[in-house]
């Protein structure tokens, strides 16, 4: 990806710079090199939006070459850019569906299931929702770039007597 959008910067600013030069002293819509950039890339683009035409026989061999480079090289940058944010995507979806995560996930549906009705839950249901707690608690979250500290995982007896599971 970063090669295209690097060879559609050189070509753009070559564009920019060459119809600055070639154009700027002759053609009204060329007053500046901001104008020219704005030139490249519409022409580069093939969206033609501006109106702005060169005058001269080398502005238009200039647009000329962005326009045919511009075909290939945006379809180019435009794939490369889909193609990366679809391996993003794919990867967000493999660690989501990881096994890792969905045993965590049903661990906290199950706990929070306990948790809204917590007055009546039976003593046992009171021991599996601490134990659940505390799996939760020493796992650490999957998400995070730490692992669980010293004290997350557990060197003291748990205060309600249980042990982990």
């Amino acid at each position: 990806m970063q090669l295209s959008v690097i060879v559609a910067t050189v070509i753009i600013l070559w564009g920019s710079g060459g119809i600055y030069v070639l154009e700027s002293e002759i053609n009204e819509g060329i007053e500046n090199f901001s104008d020219a950039i704005w030139w490249a890339v519409v022409t580069t683009t093939t969206v033609g939006y501006g109106g702005i035409s060169p005058a001269t026989f080398g502005g238009r061999m200039i647009g000329v070459v962005l326009m045919i480079t511009g075909i290939g090289l945006i379809g180019s940058v435009t794939a490369s850019v889909a193609a990366h944010f679809s391996q993003v995507l794919i990867q967000q979806r493999r660690e989501t569906h990881s096994p890792e995560n969905r045993v965590r996930g049903e661990l906290l549906t199950t706990a929070k299931e306990y948790l809204n009705r917590i007055d009546r839950l039976t003593p046992e249901e009171y021991r599996t929702l601490l134990q659940l707690l505390e799996t939760l608690r020493v796992s650490g979250d999957p998400d995070s770039s730490h692992p669980p500290s010293a004290s997350q995982t557990g060197s003291r007896e748990n205060q309600a007597g249980t042990e982990p599971i």
